[in-house]
């Protein structure tokens, strides 16, 4: 990821810092993070962004109700009080200030467009609505589920369980929440067709060997900071977590041939050694290469023996 990661953002749009948290990544590698908000003050507080990105801060409501405002230039764009297990989605592709007025518990997710819309066909080129109150109990009900899932004491047995729930509310949002865009979201700022073919075609062509991401950035033309901002926007995820989302991708499908060594793999897939390939797997599956394979030949197993 970059160096200003999903925490960080949020910690600095609400003006704390070191807050619990819990990061993940989907199936093609998207980032995705939720924190819980415990702001005790009875005057509110205030806050601002200033980056740009294609995503989307949610903010649910579980404590009490609570005024919040958000503008954009100067101009309120939305102002009301949020109830209890409601749900406000702000897009992060323009600066914003946001205030809310008293004592503010809430559950917090930054969710890139592209994780949102992952696995929608005909659904790429929608955003969510944004600037207004979502009046949806299923969505309120699993970001506050979310809420039990933060902080290091999480153990690690409910890493899959939170990972659902993001993924659930990435479709309650797809689903329920999503319009057409008018406009194409940060185009200035996106990689050309040409540059994010010559940028996959290098990684996919390069896995089973150590990846230069400068050298991807030279093919397209780019210095390494705008290649990687750019790479972002545009994908979802930071050039170095999607190569290592297919690495692991691409792993999954060579475990599934039980004459293969996890050593070997590691190496065919361009890890270091299988300790790496461990470390990384775990991460953006959240289950070791072992377990990950034992599953699956336990399932090719009961598959065979049920009768036609």
């Amino acid at each position: 990821m970059s160096k200003i990661t999903q925490s960080h953002r949020i910690e600095r749009i609400f003006g704390v810092r070191g807050i619990p948290t819990f990061s993940t990544f989907t199936l093609s590698g998207q980032p995705l993070t939720v924190v819980e908000l415990e702001l005790s003050s009875e005057n509110g507080g205030s806050g601002l962004s200033l980056a740009n990105d294609d995503a989307y801060v949610t903010l649910t409501n579980v404590g009490a109700p609570c005024g919040v405002c958000v503008a954009r230039d100067f101009q309120t764009v939305f102002e009301d009080v949020v109830p209890v297990g409601r749900t406000i989605a702000i897009d992060l592709a323009e600066p914003f200030d946001i205030s809310w007025s008293g004592p503010l518990h809430a559950v917090v997710a930054y969710f890139p467009r592209l994780a949102i819309f992952e696995g929608h066909k005909g659904l790429e080129q929608h955003s969510i609505v944004d600037n207004a109150l979502l009046d949806d109990d299923l969505l309120g009900a699993i970001m506050a589920c979310l809420r039990h899932t933060t902080g290091p004491s999480n153990p690690q047995e409910f890493e899959m369980f939170a990972r659902q729930l993001l993924a659930a509310a990435c479709s309650c949002l797809a689903l329920t929440h999503s319009i057409w865009m008018s406009k194409p979201r940060l185009a200035s700022l996106t990689l050309s067709d040409d540059q994010r073919q010559i940028a996959i075609d290098y990684i996919l062509s390069n896995l089973d060997s150590p990846l230069s991401m400068p050298k991807v950035a030279a093919a397209c033309g780019l210095s390494y900071r705008q290649f990687s901002r750019a790479f972002k926007l545009s994908l979802g995820a930071s050039p170095h977590d999607w190569a290592m989302a297919t690495r692991v991708d691409r792993a999954k499908r060579l475990m599934r041939d039980p004459s293969l060594r996890l050593s070997d793999i590691a190496l065919m897939v361009g890890f270091c050694d299988q300790s790496h390939l461990n470390r990384v797997f775990v991460r953006f599956s959240a289950c070791t290469p072992g377990e990950w394979r034992r599953k699956h030949e336990t399932k090719k197993t009961t598959d065979q023996c049920e009768p036609a």
